[in-house]
C-alpha cells in the first residue's frame, strides 16, 4: 500500500472515532492536505479498520497452509547480547563527533574508514580523497595540506577498502572499476560496464573482488598473480551474472552451514582458515558465499565463490515465500555471527533475514524511503544494534533484539549517501549530497 492512502485511511480513523486534535495536527503535517480534504467525499467509512480485518483474515488463512514455512524462520533472542542500560552514556553513536565540509565541491557518493583511521571518499567532482582522522573520540580533522586527492574522468559512485593491503577499489559512474593505491594512483584496470557501476566490493581475505552495475550484470574477479612485496596484485575475469533488472547490492560472507537443524557461527569456525589462507595468499581455495539484490527481485540470489558452476539458491525475503514483488533490496549487510542479513529496501522497511531458515523472521520501521532512495544498513561493533539511512536525511537506530528505536542521528540537510561503520574505532562515518562527511560515535563518559 502506499504512503498517501495510509495517511488517507489513518485520517478518516482519527475524524471517524472523534480524535479531532490530533486529525487536525495530522492535516496540519500531512504532504497531501487536499487529499485529507476530501476524505469523507470519495471513501466508504472505516477503511483503515476494513483493511485491518482483511489483514488478520489472510493471516488466518493462510497460516496452516505456510505453517512449515514460518516455524523455521525462528528469531533466537540469544544470538544478540541484551545490552547494558546506560541512558546517559550508551554504547552505540549517538554524538556527531565532527562534520567534515571541505573535501568535495559536490555531492559527495561514498565513504569507508579504515581500522587506521584513514577516510576515503568519492565524489560527484570526479575525486577521490584520502585523509586521515586522529585521536578519536576527540576527532582531530587535518589540514588540507595533508590530504590526498586523484580526480577521474567519471564520478566516484562507490569505494571498498582490500581487507589487508592499501588498495582501494573504486566505481565510476563512466563503467569503469579501478584498484587504486593509497595515493589514488590506478594500478590495475578491473572490468569495464556499460552503465555506471554502482556497488564495488572485496572479500573478506582480498582475493576476489566484485562489481555490480545498472547494466544489469554483476563481475566476479579473481587473483591470480602477486608480487614479491605484496603490494601489487593481477586479478582476472572469473565469472559474469546477468540478470532481468539492475543489480542493487551485494555481500561476500562465509556460507552458513547448520548441523541437526540447528544455526552455526560460521564466522567463528572459519575465522582461523581465514587467517591462514590470508597468510598463504592464494595457495589454499577459500569458501565464500555471494549474496546479491536486484531490483524487481523478492528474492536474493545467492552463489558459492569455490564452487566452478556456481550453483544459485535464493532467499525469498516476503513473509509468506510468495514471488510477489512489492520492494528491492537495495543493501546488505551480514550480522557479526553470520547468522542474520540485514537488507534495507525502497519501501519503508528494513528487513532481518535468517539464513539458516532463508526467510524472513524481523522488520525494522521508522526509515523512510521509497524507489527514488538508496538507503543504506550496517551493524554496530557490538552486533546489538542496526542502523539505516532515511529520505529524511536522518540515520535511523534500532536495538536488534527487540526492534525498539533507539535514537535518530540528525544533522545533515540533504540526501544521506552512503554510511559506514567501523568496528576498531566504534564510529559511524556518514557522507551526503550536502557536502559534508560526518563522524558519529558514543556519549564517551569523560
Amino acid at each position: 500500500m502506499d504512503r498517501e492512502s495510509v495517511e488517507t485511511f489513518v485520517y478518516q480513523f482519527l475524524v471517524e472515532k472523534g480524535y479531532s486534535l490530533a486529525a487536525m495536527a495530522m492535516k496540519e503535517q500531512s504532504n497531501i492536505p487536499q487529499k485529507l480534504n476530501a476524505v469523507h467525499e470519495d471513501l466508504a467509512s472505516g477503511m483503515l479498520l476494513k483493511y485491518m480485518d482483511e489483514l488478520q483474515h489472510f493471516r488466518k488463512r493462510e497460516n496452516d497452509h505456510s505453517s512449515t514455512f514460518r516455524k523455521k524462520a525462528k528469531f533466537n533472542l540469544s544470538d544478540f547480547t541484551e545490552p547494558v542500560q546506560n541512558n546517559d552514556h550508551p554504547s552505540y553513536p549517538v554524538v556527531e563527533y565532527a562534520s567534515i565540509n571541505d573535501r568535495h565541491k559536490k555531492n559527495i557518493l561514498c565513504c569507508r574508514l579504515s581500522d587506521a583511521g584513514v577516510l576515503i571518499s568519492g565524489g560527484a567532482d570526479r575525486n577521490l580523497v584520502f585523509g586521515n582522522i586522529d585521536g578519536l573520540p576527540e576527532v582531530a580533522i587535518p589540514s588540507s595540506s595533508t590530504v590526498i586527492t586523484e580526480t577521474y574522468k567519471a564520478p566516484v559512485l562507490c569505494v571498498d577498502m582490500h581487507p589487508h593491503l592499501p588498495l582501494y577499489l573504486i566505481g565510476l559512474m563512466d563503467g569503469a572499476t579501478h584498484i587504486v593505491d593509497h595515493k589514488g594512483t590506478i594500478v590495475f584496470e578491473g572490468p569495464k560496464h556499460s552503465k555506471y557501476v554502482v556497488r564495488v566490493g572485496w572479500s573478506p581475505c582480498g582475493n576476489y573482488f566484485c562489481s555490480a552495475s545498472y547494466d544489469k550484470s554483476l563481475q566476479v574477479w579473481k587473483r591470480v598473480e602477486t608480487e614479491e612485496n605484496g603490494a601489487m596484485v593481477t586479478f582476472a575475469h572469473a565469472k559474469t551474472f546477468r540478470y532481468d533488472g539492475s543489480v542493487e547490492c551485494f555481500v561476500f560472507t562465509h556460507p552458513f552451514v547448520s548441523k541437526d537443524g540447528d544455526e552455526k557461527d560460521t564466522d567463528s569456525e572459519n575465522r582461523e582458515s581465514e587467517k591462514r589462507i590470508c597468510e598463504d595468499g592464494v595457495s589454499t581455495e577459500e569458501i565464500w558465499e555471494l549474496i546479491v539484490g536486484v531490483r524487481g527481485d523478492c528474492c536474493l540470489r545467492c552463489y558459492r565463490i569455490n564452487d566452478p558452476d556456481y550453483i544459485e539458491c535464493v532467499i525469498n525475503m516476503n513473509e509468506l515465500g510468495d514471488d510477489f514483488v512489492s520492494f528491492s533490496a537495495r543493501d546488505l549487510s551480514v550480522s557479526h555471527n553470520g547468522k542474520y542479513l540485514l537488507v534495507a529496501t525502497d519501501k519503508d522497511r528494513v528487513l532481518l533475514i535468517s539464513r539458516a531458515a532463508r526467510c524472513l523472521v524481523k522488520v525494522f520501521y521508522g526509515a523512510s524511503n521509497d524507489e527514488y532512495s538508496n538507503p543504506r544498513c550496517c551493524w554496530d561493533s557490538t552486533g546489538n544494534y542496526v542502523f539505516a539511512t532515511s529520505q529524511t536525511n536522518e540515520v535511523i537506530v534500532w536495538e536488534a533484539r527487540t526492534q525498539r528505536m533507539v535514537t535518530k542521528l540528525e544533522g545533515h540537510t540533504a540526501a544521506i549517501r552512503d554510511m559506514h561503520f567501523s568496528n576498531k574505532n566504534n564510529v559511524l562515518v556518514t557522507a551526503s549530497f550536502d557536502k559534508t562527511i560526518k563522524v558519529w560515535g558514543p556519549d564517551v563518559e569523560m
